[in-house]
Order: structure tokens, then sequence, then C-alpha cells
């Protein structure tokens, strides 16, 4: 290592060690230190969860099990991890993260109870302080061959690492550690790059390493090393072993050749690559140094993507690193032939080796760079992961239940240097090959709770059988343990096909599931949505509901987003309440209605208190969301002394348009196809146009170039709001009812007749008479209808304005369920109604008052004043309702809301005047995931 070596290390690891203490000041509460305040982004989630996972040992550790085992090693990473990834971001680990846990562990208790939490700690602890042991030992074997450091000095340096790891993680957290992990990952990248392109140019390119392969081995040796699809022979020489000794080896498997003076293991590549996989798998699932990372996540969609970032690199890295073993195979065919001290001729050496011998100055400071940015990267993750996993489930949970906030972040801090250095412990066993001894652990140890996982995301087993089938893995693991140190001593534990340690993962989790099968079969399984479960009293929930997104099909999220409030305002377009309802299944249900969001959040979420009293949303518990119909009746029988109308109907909406979004996603379908019979190939919007100004004049000037702008965009009809009275009587503008006429005749001259104009004057008049005097000088504008010119509650003066109006006259947009609109059909004789899907309860009761109006002989026109989701709902309920010739309809690009601009990513579109019916399944739309963390104020 020369001085630029040395330069670039301390320049590139330092600067990210500055960086990280400098962002340590952000972290303030234990949510800050354990989740980063669940503020990280897609990109640094991925590039940390890559980091962690190529450590130190991928270089090293790996390298040797590549040069050992062949190319069989990458199934490890490219399909066991990534699957891993998949699951936990998909199946396993998102109903964790709705549910505001901090880690991995506090799952197994919502599922399966406290001893299978506490189980899920402790293997943990061991699993990953084994690795960092790993680290250690890996890095330690780079600065003896690479640089020849004593052995003194090295793991003084090792130690050092440590120690600088440990601090700036104590200082930050999760906030510090992931920041930093990304950009560690981008040296690491520039490392393995180009150690590999040194080595791969040496050592001749594709053809050198298959010539030198084949001088150095037996062509079934070549194909193991090569090729995925060869099994596994492994050979251990006898010629210096007595008959005694060949004896109890041949216990652990195997035959022996006297010719050869060898004992081969022959192991099926399904087996091995089954086992592999299963490695894999558990490193993502069970290790909480990726699912923390995942759970600080600022959305959902930040906690899905990130898992795509992380394949994607991680793919690309593991070539670059596995491929050095079997480069270095080619080179040194047998660990005894490593240029190094006999005391190091481990396969473990030849990632430092070719380091030594091959990277010349310069690029070799920048490999021991990577290999150092490893280190930390592993070092500052396992160091917090560890402390959460400590902090929270076993001293918060058992210990110490209910202290303020400071004193836990205290407690997560100081456990990290005990935990970092106490995994120096583990040196003392990882002289035979350390990935030879992480897949032992893995099967014995880390199998079993892999199983619970799985089992507890996609069955029902019984509550209780977590921590039986965990037991008997566990013990079935530490039997086989025994079973390998005992046969030593001649002493037969396992069958010998049972001791091969390919087949102790598949085995432990094979006992194991049986096992909670079977006890599942005589205690019973677990009911649908009695998975998950609030922490206890104390410190453990305040800290979970401070960042609960609530989820399974039996809980819903619900975000009210404000932009702002004007208490004046006249458009409730200005806030939202959008409800999400997550399935079991992963399916996730969008709805949302127009009413006072905080007071829709209070109604789905508020709890029961008697029996007709009950609350929404755990009403919905356990239930099969795709039985719409039913649940709407059970909801408003269940809540009825809540409120038959109102609020609470509204909030039914929202949850009955989410329940639709599943269903119709759930069978690949557009919510009209499950309504009824299309009414025809597309659905005619109206432009809903809402004036501005502070005069009379640009009131006026206003509505009339909306008016124009919408039949210019395509539009065959406009809406007008045309309020100089009443409650919603624009800027505080007073004009008498001759000027509302004058607006309406400069709206129809400016567009024509060939454009359908109606007119909403928002409960302007107080009684049928002066509405009246107004209405009969319009007869000649040919006005399409007139909507609320009365308070809705004069029924008697709606029917007045019927029979003597020269337009129809529609009204219904505040109407909660089918029973208010049958009075305003048959005792108000509207002639047009319009149910808001979100108010009148949904689209199940929207369906109703749809057929009561056609029983009547009444048209349809929806009323829609909110976002991208209500108007999907009303463009799904017209699509089926041959009675409407409209639906209102706002573009973005008409309107001033943000919300409507922003919150909906895929709109519906107007095509030549008309909107095609909606073809994607659902409701057919997606969310902004940004927009709901910009405004909400949940």
């Amino acid at each position: 290592m020369t001085a630029l070596d040395w330069t670039l290390v301390v320049l590139l690891n330092g600067s990210i060690i500055v960086y990280a203490l400098f962002r340590a000041k952000e972290t303030h509460t234990s949510s800050d230190w354990f989740l980063a305040g669940r503020t990280l982004p897609w990109w640094i989630i991925g590039l940390s969860l890559y980091a962690t996972a190529i450590d130190s040992t991928d270089m090293v550790v790996d390298s040797g099990g590549a040069y050992q085992f062949g190319v069989s090693m990458f199934i490890v990473s490219w399909v066991g991890i990534v699957i891993g990834w998949l699951l936990m971001a998909y199946v396993i680990g998102l109903p964790m993260y709705r549910a505001g846990m901090y880690t991995n562990a506090e799952y197994l208790e919502a599922r399966f109870g406290p001893a299978a939490r506490i189980i899920s700690v402790l293997v943990q602890v061991q699993f990953r302080t084994m690795v960092l042991g790993m680290i250690g030992q890996s890095f330690y074997l780079t600065l003896v061959i690479v640089l020849g450091m004593s052995d003194t000095a090295a793991w003084s340096t090792v130690v050092a690492i440590a120690l600088l790891a440990t601090i700036y993680t104590m200082a930050g957290g999760l906030k510090a550690v992931a920041v930093t992990d990304a950009m560690q990952s981008a040296v690491m990248v520039v490392a393995s790059v180009a150690m590999f392109m040194i080595v791969f140019n040496h050592v001749g390119g594709w053809t050198g390493i298959q010539n030198k392969l084949t001088q150095h081995g037996d062509a079934e040796s070549i194909a193991a090393l090569l090729h995925v699809g060869t099994d596994r022979v492994a050979h251990t020489p006898t010629a210096e072993m007595t008959a005694l000794e060949i004896e109890n080896l041949l216990l652990l498997g195997g035959e022996h050749n006297e010719t050869t003076s060898a004992i081969s293991v022959r192991t099926p590549i399904w087996l091995v690559c089954l086992s592999l996989t299963i490695t894999g798998v558990a490193y993502s699932v069970v290790n909480h140094t990726q699912s923390m990372r995942m759970f600080g996540a600022r959305s959902e969609w930040d906690f899905k993507l990130s898992v795509v970032l992380a394949s994607a690199v991680l793919i690309g890295g593991t070539f670059l690193n596995l491929m050095q073993g079997i480069m270095g195979r080619a080179l040194y065919p047998t660990a005894d032939l490593l240029p190094v001290a006999a005391s190091l001729q481990t396969v473990d050496a030849i990632f430092p080796v070719l380091l030594r011998d091959l990277v010349v100055p310069g690029l070799k400071g920048i490999v021991v760079a990577g290999i150092m940015a490893a280190s930390f990267s592993t070092y500052d993750s396992i160091g917090s992961t560890i402390s959460a996993l400590l902090t929270r489930d076993v001293y918060g949970r058992l210990l110490v239940t209910n202290r303020d906030d400071q004193h836990y972040l205290f407690v997560g801090r100081w456990l990290t240097p005990i935990i970092i250095f106490g995994s120096f412990l583990y040196l003392p066993w990882l002289d035979g090959g350390m990935f030879n001894f992480y897949l032992q652990m893995v099967g014995a140890i880390v199998s079993p709770l892999l199983t619970v996982y799985l089992m507890g995301a996609t069955t029902r087993v019984h509550r209780r059988s977590g921590a039986i089938g965990l037991a008997v893995g566990v013990v079935y693991g530490i039997w086989w343990l025994a079973a390998q140190r005992a046969a030593a001593d001649g002493i037969q534990l396992l069958p010998t096909a049972l001791m091969n340690p390919m087949a102790t993962a598949p085995v432990s989790m094979l006992l194991t599931a049986t096992a909670m099968l079977i006890f599942s079969l005589v205690a019973g399984w677990t009911p649908r949505g009695e998975l998950m479960h609030e922490e206890p009293e104390g410190w453990l929930r305040t800290t979970q509901h401070e960042v609960v997104v609530r989820g399974e099909s039996s809980l819903s999220r619900t975000s009210n987003l404000v932009p702002m409030v004007q208490k004046d305002a006249t458009s409730s377009a200005q806030d939202d309440i959008v409800v999400l309802i997550h399935t079991d299944e992963g399916i996730t249900g969008i709805g949302e209605t127009d009413v006072n969001p905080w007071i829709a959040r209070a109604c789905i979420e508020a709890p029961g208190t008697h029996t007709m009293g009950q609350g929404l949303k755990e009403m919905l518990l356990g239930e099969n969301p795709l039985d719409i119909e039913r649940l709407w009746e059970k909801l408003y029988v269940g809540s009825a002394m809540n409120g038959r109308r109102g609020a609470l109907i509204c909030a039914m909406g929202a949850l009955d348009m989410a329940l639709w979004d599943i269903r119709g996603k759930a069978e690949g379908k557009p919510c009209w196809q499950l309504l009824g019979d299309a009414a025809g190939d597309h659905i005619t919007p109206y432009a809903s146009l809402q004036p501005s100004g502070t005069s009379f004049e640009q009131y006026k000037q206003s509505l009339v170039d909306w008016a124009c702008r919408a039949k210019e965009y395509g539009f065959k009809a406009g809406k007008m709001e045309v309020t100089f009275g009443g409650p919603y009587k624009h800027n505080g503008l007073s004009a008498p009812d001759e000027k509302v006429t004058e607006v309406v005749a400069a709206c129809r001259a400016a567009v024509g007749p060939d454009f359908d104009i109606m007119v909403d004057v928002q409960y302007t008049w107080s009684d049928a008479e002066r509405a009246l005097r107004t209405l009969r000088d319009w007869k000649d504008l040919n006005i399409f209808f007139v909507e609320t010119p009365l308070a809705i509650d004069n029924l008697e003066g709606y029917a007045r304005l019927h029979e003597e109006a020269p337009m129809p006259i529609a009204a219904g947009e505040w109407q909660n369920t089918r029973f208010e609109f049958a009075e305003l059909m048959d005792v108000g004789k509207i002639d047009i109604a319009q149910p808001d899907v979100g108010r009148v309860g949904g689209l199940t009761e929207a369906r109703r008052v749809c057929d009561m109006a056609a029983e009547r002989g009444l048209r349809i026109v929806p009323h829609c004043w909110k976002t991208g989701i209500g108007i999907a709902a009303t463009a799904h309920l017209a699509a089926v309702t041959p009675h409407c010739p409209y639906i209102e309809f706002q573009p973005a690009s008409l309107c001033e809301s943000v919300l409507r601009k922003e919150l909906v990513v895929d709109e519906l579109e107007i095509r030549e005047g008309v909107v095609p019916l909606p073809q994607k399944p659902g409701l057919g739309i997606e969310l902004n995931d940004e927009a709901i963390l910009k405004y909400s104020v949940d």
C-alpha cells in the first residue's frame, strides 16, 4: 500500500463518517433512531439494503465460498435474497409496515404470542452477531495478507473500524446509518468493478478460467464449479487418518475410496439449490437489518420500490465479487497452494491474496476502501438492528415498560457498542471456513424462524403453533449441531442422510411447519382478520401509534389531506380524506368522501360503545371484503346509534368505495363490470365551473371565460355556479337576482346554442316564489337543469318548482342513503337525482338510488366535487346507468385545487368530448404517494 492508497482509503471512508456525524444531529427521538422518522426515500433504502447485504464477508468470505463450491454460490443472492426481498415488500413485511411496527419480531407476537417474539430476538442476536464476527475475521485476513500487518496491528485496525462505526451509529441511528450505507455502496461498487476487471484480465478471460481449471482438476469437479446444474462432490483426504478416524468421519456421510485415499460426499444439485435459496430468503426475511430499513420508508411506494433497486444492484455486485473465488481457484487450485503463511491457508484467504498480488497501487487503495466501507456498513447496520430488537422486544417489552422516550433512546444507543464488540467472541469458531460455519448456523437455528414467518403470513395456523414450531425446529437444529461434534467421537445421533449440512435447512423447515400444522389441526385455525394486534400499554404502544399506518383487511388507513383551510371557502376541494383498506392478500382499495376529514376519520376509527353504536373500522375486522352488500348493511345497522345520516354515512361511502376497488382488483375487472351491464361504450362529462373575482364584472367574465375554455377543451356541456346570496355567496359578493340572470345569459351567448348549460345556484333562494320569479326569465336560455335552488329540506318548495319552473330541477348532492332520496323523489318531485357516491353511502347505495330513479322515470346526473378518486367511482356508476346523460367532471387543467391536480396519477381522460369506459381493474386509479406525504396533516 502506497501513500496514495492510504489517502484514498482515508478520504473515501473518512468523508462518509464525517457526514454521518453531521446527519446524526437530526436524531432526537427513538423513532428517528430506530426508523429514521419514516422519512427514507426508496433509493436510499435500496442502496442501504445492498450495502448491508454485500459486506466485507461477501468480498472475502463469499469469495471463499465460491472458491470452494463454485457458481452455485450465486443462488444465495440471485435467487434467495431477491425472493426474500420481494416477499418482504409485498407479502410478509407490508402488513408490519402498515401496522406501525418497529421490528420484525413484533409481528411474531402479534401473530403467535410473546414467546415467538422473544425467540426471534435471541435467534437474530446469535445470527447477526455471528456475521459481525465474520466481518472482523475477513478484514483481519485482508490486513494481514494484503498489507503485511502483524496480528496485533491487524486486530487493532479492526477494533478501530468497529469503534468508529459504533460512534456514528450511536449518535444517529438509522437516520445516519441508511444515508451512509447508500454512500458506502458507491465505493463498494467501484471497488468490485476494479477488482473484477484486473483479475479477469490476469486469468485470461472466460477461456483462461476454463482452461486453467481443466488443467488442475477432474471434469466432474470443474463442472460443479462452472455450472449450477451439477451435483456437488466434496473430497476429504484420508491418507493420514487412522481407521477409527475414517470410520467416525463416515458417520457424516459419503463413501471411502481406498484407492484415492479420500472420502467423497455427493450432494444432489436440487438439494444444494434448495438449501442455498433458503439461506438467501432467510437473510432477507428473518434479518431485521433488512426490514429495519424498509420500515423507515416514507411511503408504501418507497417501501416496495426499494427492493427493486436493491435486487438490481445486488445481482451485479454478487457476480463481480463471487467470481473472484472461481478465478482464484483457476490460479490456485487448492488452498494449501496459496502464497501465505500455513496458518492462513484457508479458502477465505483467496480474495486478500488476489488483491495483494494483482492490484496495482491506486486501485488497491480503492479496493481496500471498498472493503472497509463494506465493513462499516454492516457494523453500523447490525449494531443498530440488534439494539432495536433488544430495546423494543426485550427491554421495553419485558423489563422496563413505561419510561419516557429519551430513556429508551439512551438504552438503544448504549447497547450498540456491547453488540458490536461482543461479536468478537465468535472468532474462535471461524477457522474452518466462515461460509460453511454460517451455512450450518442458518440451517440449524434460522430456518425454523423463517418457517414461522412464512406460515404466519400465508396460512391461518393456530396462534400458539408458532412457539411450538420454533421449539421443534430449534431443538432439531441444536441436536444436529451436537450430532456433528459427536460423530468425531464415533457417536451417531442422526441418520447419515441427515448429516449433510445442505439437508439441515429443508429438514428443519419441514419439521417446523409440520409441528405447526399438526397443532393447528388439533387446536383449531386462527380466524381471518385476527392477525394484527397493538402493542401493550406503555412506551411501545405510544411510539407505535406515532408511525402507525393501518393495514390488513381488518383495518384501514385514513389520511387527512389539507393543503390549506379557508373557513369561508365555497369549494370542498380544498381538503380530503383518503381511505385505504388493505387485504390479507395484499390488495389495497382506495376510497374518499366529501365531508370534513377529521369528522370522517372519527366515524371510521372511533371504537364502539353499544351493540348498535359500533365503530366502522372494527366492524370490518375479519370480514370478507368481497361481500360488499352484506357489509354495507352490517355497517349501517351496527352504527345506527352513532348516526343514520350525515358524516357517518359519508364515512361508510369511502369504505364502500374502497371495497369495490378491492373486489375489482381481486377479480381483475373494472368496477362497472361488477355493478351491471354497460349502458354504452363511453360516458359524457360536463365541466363543473366555479368563478372567481372580487367584483360583479370580474365574476361574470371569469365564468364566461371558464365556459369558453371548457367548450374548447371538448366538453359538450358545462355547469355554471352563479351565487350572490344564500350560504354559498362567493367572495362575499351580493347582487340582486337580475344579476344572476345577466351572468347566465352572458354564458349562453358565449358558448352558443350547441352547448348544454346547467346552472347551480347553491341554495340561493329562501322560497319557491322568489325562485320562480328568476327562473321564468330563463325560459328562452335552454337550461338543461337548475341545481339546488332551495334549501334541501324544503321538499314542498321543490315540488312546486317541479310543477311551475320552465326547466328541470336537480338536487341530491347532500342526500345520505336511498331513504333520503325516496323523500326527495316522491315528495320533492325532483326531475334529476344527483347522488354523490361518497356522500350517499358508496357505490352500493348509489346504485340503489339509480334503480329507484329508473323506477320513477327520472334521470341521474351524479354529483362529484372532489378528486380523481371520487370521479373514477362516479364514472363506474354512470357506465351502468342508461338514464345518466352526464357526469360531473372537473379536469385538473380547469381546476385550481392542488388535490385535484396532484392526488391521482392515472386520471380519466376526455377524448372528443367523451370519457371511454375505464378498463383497468377496480377503480383503475393510482395514488401519488408524494402528494399524500406533502399534504397530509395526520
